[in-house]
């Protein structure tokens, strides 16, 4: 049984400018009287649209929807970016909505009341109610202010760890991570560093021999090939520091290296 079925994205019109070329040869369409645009595909891996890696990259806002196939649920993702460089995203399953009787039984023979028994199932929908605001309420300007603010965490973040301190997470400068953890504090064969992931879109190859090439270029840091058709580079801190380098400077000449290794921007 394939695992690619229908998938559709929605996205504010605003952001196809940051998509990448390969975006402008795929069917983007702008909703009627909205700006909104919508990419469909009818057989998308476990649902989700090639795009939304890239939307994902970026941090660009967005609501997902899959269609169930065998036994693949319908879900539907919202995606928001939120103050402080954060992001959330939600993901509902066809059924979340429903409660079961049992529940409702349980609860009456605890001596609730109805007034109690709709809060509870208030609650219940409230927590899988879509994700504000809305996509035709986001400006690009609340986009581009968001990815400020999450360069400076990045960099603010960084330089405490630089100097000692300890840091729950760490941002990627300019952009969002293709991963939740990108661009996170890490711990690799004893080593303490900074970890960057890109997303190898299918039918692309990334080659033993590229890898070692990028270690030999960025002696600080190692690239590698992870599960799930990820490719991953480690920036040891340590030995970074030791050399004088530029920290920003060389995250940044990382990051455009898995870039050009994915197939992206070089």
């Amino acid at each position: 049984m394939s695992d690619r079925f229908y998938g559709a994205v929605r996205f504010p019109a605003w952001a196809t400018k940051f998509l990448p070329k390969d975006a402008e040869d795929c069917c983007l369409e702008l909703e009627p009287g909205s700006k909104v645009s919508c990419f469909e595909e009818e057989e998308a891996r476990n649902g989700k649209p090639w795009l939304v890696a890239e939307l994902d990259r970026l941090g660009i806002p967005y609501d997902l929807e899959s269609s169930e196939y065998f036994e693949y649920k319908a879900e539907k993702t919202y995606f928001r970016f939120r103050a402080g460089g954060k992001s959330e995203d939600l993901v509902v399953t066809d059924g979340d909505e429903l409660v079961e009787a049992k529940d409702i039984i349980s609860m009456i023979d605890k001596g609730n009341n109805l007034a109690a028994i709709r809060r509870w199932c208030q609650d219940r929908l409230d927590q899988i109610a879509p994700l504000t605001p809305p996509l035709e309420e986001i400006t690009e300007a609340d986009y581009l202010e968001w990815v400020t603010n999450k360069a400076h965490v990045w960099q603010n973040n960084l330089q405490r760890l630089v100097n000692g301190e300890k840091v729950n997470y760490l941002y990627e400068p300019a952009e969002a991570p293709i991963l939740s953890d990108d661009g996170a504090a890490h711990q690799y064969n004893g080593k303490a560093g900074l970890c960057f992931f890109r997303e190898i879109p299918f039918g692309r190859l990334v080659r033993a021999e590229a890898l070692d090439e990028a270690d030999h270029v960025f002696q600080s840091a190692q690239f590698m090939l992870l599960e799930r058709r990820q490719v991953c580079a480690f920036l040891d801190l340590d030995d970074a520091l030791a050399n004088d380098s530029d920290m920003f400077a060389l995250a940044e000449a990382i990051k455009g290296r898995l870039d050009s290794l994915v197939g992206g921007a070089i």
